[in-house]
């Protein structure tokens, strides 16, 4: 079996190309960083989603982040952007490495049990995408997506939370959460977790074990903002996640792990806000 991680960064609507360097058999992605902003001033919004369509052919995955955050007319500036992590199964699909996409999951149910290695070394669901929409435009108190894994034996479960409410019970019908999951017992993959984070300094994961490391990829497994317990706000930006990552023999150091809400003078109360994040990493 070979595994390989690439990142791409892409403004919403627009295609991007993973370029593997053999044929890909498999492959799921996930979500390291998400931005978006209204064009003008902040509004009171009605939807924030965001959905990633992919295909593959030879060597190559292509992804196109469909984005939307709208509310009172407005959409997305050129400033919303979405980075993505895409990790492949290359050449021939092994049965200690199981990656499946799971979308469409509704708030607070579970998917379909998926047969996954046992004994794993990873099991793991994040985050490829959301809608949450109100019937009309509303503050925002809280956004939150999230995917938890439940293994039992040789079969793993994804659950699902996506929430968008206000402070006066207004709450997104019928939310949906987009999922993927990595499933591995395979010393080719290894993880490490960073768990509701909220800062704007750099972090470290570190692979103690391995010297080096051939590719890297970090993928959202969770994230909640909000403006505090009791008020909500217009919306000017949100997003949350890692900007970027540098990779130094077995450590991985993330610029930041965080989420952001503002409307440009009240922001996310971060006592209440954070993500949590799953370092994937191939050893050289």
């Amino acid at each position: 079996m070979s595994v390989q991680i690439l990142s791409q960064n892409a403004a919403p609507g627009k295609q991007v190309k993973f370029n593997f360097s053999a044929e890909v058999v498999s492959y799921v992605i996930g979500i390291s960083y998400w931005y978006f902003e209204y064009d003008k001033s902040d509004h009171q919004t009605k939807e924030i989603s965001l959905n990633i369509d992919s295909s593959s052919n030879g060597d190559v995955v292509y992804a196109t982040p469909k984005a939307v955050l709208s509310g009172q007319g407005h959409g997305l500036n050129s400033s919303s952007t979405v980075n993505m992590s895409c990790i492949a199964v290359l050449k021939e699909a092994e049965s200690d490495l199981v990656l499946a996409s799971l979308p469409g999951l509704a708030n607070g149910s579970k998917s379909t049990p998926i047969t996954t290695p046992v004994p794993s070394s990873i099991d793991a669901g994040v985050v490829n995408g959301w809608y949450a929409e109100y019937g009309a435009g509303h503050h925002v108190k809280t956004f939150q997506t999230s995917v938890q894994t439940i293994v039992n034996g040789s079969l793993t479960t994804l659950e699902s939370t996506m929430v968008m409410k206000d402070n006066t019970g207004h709450s997104a019908s019928n939310p949906t959460l987009d999922a993927g999951l990595i499933a591995s017992s395979s010393p080719e993959l290894i993880a490490g977790y960073l768990q509701q984070e909220q800062t704007g300094s750099p972090l470290q994961v570190s692979f103690p074990g391995v010297s080096n490391l051939s590719s890297v990829g970090v993928m959202l497994q969770s994230l909640t903002v909000s403006y505090g317990t009791n008020t909500d706000h217009d919306i000017k930006f949100i997003g949350g996640g890692t900007t970027g990552w540098t990779v130094n023999g077995n450590t991985v150091t993330l610029n930041n792990a965080q989420g952001l809400m503002s409307d440009g003078k009240h922001n996310q109360d971060s006592s209440l806000s954070s993500v949590s994040l799953i370092v994937l990493a191939v050893p050289a």
